[in-house]
């Protein structure tokens, strides 16, 4: 049987390949090949080849993956510095947010707090201002009741003054019609000008006890009636 090794390119017989040997029995046949090879072994063989190729290959592509080149690196950080800053940016927009709503709450309760402070006013000044119209009406009416008073008195003064004038006149003249008539012995005359003179005197005293009984008895009497005037 000839092999790889019993070729000679400088036989001429060998490079001519146009033509076909004469004699084949020397060389391989495709079904002699299958007893030189083992095919399922062979195949098993380019199993593992291939599963350990494709390991490799994606072991290999995993690593590039983790390798990050330096332009990423710079990305990154960029990136973080930038999250970092609008996130401070964030906290700070919020915070003061917080603080706004804290002030515009409080503004809130203030002015409601303000309204009901004013609607309490208010009602008081209404209140109030009842109280003094009905002080202004009383004092009005006070006023011209003293005035109407104060003309009665001044009237009721001149009448008592020209009645005790005319009284004391009268006296007068009865005593002087005594000595006129020269009767100085008249006990009777003369008893008439004594009372008449300490009558006045007298008259004043009891109204007076008269009028001190009566505010007594309005002030310990329950009536209504006597209350009222008051």
């Amino acid at each position: 049987m000839s092999t790889a090794k019993d070729f000679d390119p400088n036989m001429p017989s060998q490079i001519d390949l146009t033509n076909p040997p004469a004699n084949n029995d020397g060389c391989m046949k495709p079904e002699d090949l299958q007893n030189y090879l083992n095919i399922d072994q062979f195949n098993d063989m380019m199993d593992k080849v291939s599963q350990q190729a494709t390991s490799f290959l994606a072991n290999f592509q995993a690593e590039q993956k983790e390798i990050k080149p330096p332009v990423d690196d710079r990305y990154r950080i960029a990136a973080l510095k930038k999250l970092r800053e609008l996130t401070d940016q964030h906290k700070n927009l919020m915070n003061r947010l917080r603080r706004e709503e804290r002030y515009f709450n409080a503004s809130i309760e203030g002015s409601e707090n303000t309204k009901s402070l004013f609607r309490m006013i208010e009602k008081q000044n209404i209140e109030l201002k009842a109280i003094i119209k009905k002080l202004v009406n009383d004092i009005e009416l006070s006023d011209r009741k003293t005035y109407y008073e104060n003309e009665q008195n001044n009237w009721a003064e001149w009448w008592a003054h020209h009645f005790m004038t005319k009284y004391w006149l009268l006296i007068f003249l009865m005593i002087v019609g005594i000595i006129i008539t020269k009767q100085f012995t008249n006990m009777k005359k003369w008893v008439m000008i004594i009372a008449l003179a300490i009558y006045p005197l007298i008259a004043f005293f009891i109204l007076k006890i008269i009028f001190k009984f009566w505010n007594w008895l309005k002030t310990q009497s329950t009536w209504v009636y006597l209350s009222s005037n008051t």
